[in-house]
């Protein structure tokens, strides 16, 4: 069995005046990040998520799906 510890990285330009991502950002990161490693940092519950052959984000911990 292999563990895999995904940490997300904050890019200067994804912060809002606010002071944090924009909701569109988070969800956009993780689609970057399941298009492009096949695996994402679940926005819910930071557990690991995984993309399908049906082109959705299904997070193994807590049932979260992105489509």
């Amino acid at each position: 069995m292999t563990t895999l510890l995904a940490e997300r990285i904050e890019h200067p330009r994804a912060a809002e005046s606010s002071g944090g991502p924009t909701l569109e950002r988070v969800i956009a990161g993780v689609w970057h990040d399941l298009a492009h490693r096949a695996t994402a940092v679940c926005p819910v519950c930071a557990g690991e998520m995984s993309a399908s052959l049906a082109g959705h984000g299904t997070c193994a911990a807590c049932g979260t799906e992105l489509s």
